[in-house]
């Protein structure tokens, strides 16, 4: 079953599968998931929204919700985070970043009569042209579109450092793919389980031909405020019944993290602790592993 709210165009699903209940949410974009946390900043009296206290309003340690409050997550959703930018380049001058497209070459193969290698699917079906070879050459990939899905579920006790890496790591392959001609498309996912019961809920973030905006795609990558304000937020303004089994109020918790069981369609999808480094030499080889994986070679002396 499903249904349109009237406020905001996120669509509701509840699906039984394996013995398990799924509580499915699909926002139309960030616009729209942003939207509805704003609920509780409008809506909250005190710590509590519609009866139940809130902790994507709590204040007593700031710097594992990755901001001072919701309204300020909020603000950066909307305007950008200038400073993700400031941490972007004194990471880059930390860790020596050069740059990245002089060592990223595509994958480009051609088949013919002869070639380096067989290719056995194209031999067994008849195919004169079953040998081929693979040229490292760089090649402009104009509009070529890439569907990313990155969970950003994480461990309550994870710490905002490797949150912080991970998300720069993510910046600086998703820059290099913008330089080398690529159209990414980039969805954020935040999957929690508690007993037979699992909550997916996805945000497109990014569809191929929208304006990019650094700023905010900084913050949404990097911010560990679009997990623990944002989408504590959101979570906030289900009914009580799914707040109490997932624990979704001050003090609980959000439910154990997980990767996504009923995603939808995706090229490459980044699991909860994919990427969750523990120190800064880390981040680089993070960022050509994210490359390689849609096909791009990293000059091994560079890696």
């Amino acid at each position: 079953m499903w249904r349109i709210t009237a406020e905001a165009m996120m669509r509701e699903e509840t699906r039984e599968k394996d013995g398990r209940t799924f509580h499915l949410r699909y926002y139309d974009g960030l616009g729209d998931f942003v939207s509805r946390a704003e609920r509780v900043e409008r809506g909250h009296k005190g710590m509590e929204f519609n009866g139940m206290e809130c902790g994507s309003l709590a204040t007593d340690d700031n710097r594992w919700a990755g901001t001072n409050s919701l309204a300020e997550a909020i603000a950066f959703a909307r305007r950008g985070w200038p400073e993700g930018r400031m941490k972007m380049r004194d990471m880059r001058k930390r860790l020596k970043v050069g740059n990245l497209l002089s060592n990223a070459q595509r994958f480009v193969t051609s088949y013919d009569v002869s070639g380096d290698e067989p290719d056995v699917g194209r031999y067994l079906s008849g195919e004169p042209e079953n040998m081929r070879t693979q040229w490292d050459t760089l090649v402009p990939q104009r509009g070529k579109v890439i569907r990313f899905l990155l969970n950003r579920s994480a461990s309550c006790g994870t710490d905002v450092s490797r949150i912080v890496r991970r998300g720069v790591a993510l910046q600086l392959a998703f820059e290099t793919l913008l330089k080398l001609g690529y159209a990414p498309e980039v969805s954020i996912s935040f999957v929690t389980g508690a007993g037979y019961s699992r909550m997916e809920q996805y945000v497109p973030i990014l569809r191929a031909g929208d304006p990019i905006d650094l700023d905010t795609l900084a913050f949404m990558f990097i911010q560990p405020a679009v997990l623990r304000r944002l989408f504590l937020a959101v979570t906030e303004c289900e009914s009580k019944d799914i707040r109490k089994t997932y624990g979704f109020y001050e003090h609980g918790s959000y439910g154990m993290p997980q990767d996504p069981l009923l995603a939808p369609p995706h090229d490459l999808l980044m699991k909860w602790e994919y990427g969750l480094v523990y120190s800064d030499e880390e981040v680089i080889p993070i960022t050509f592993d994210i490359l390689r994986r849609v096909g791009i070679k990293i000059d091994d002396k560079a890696a």
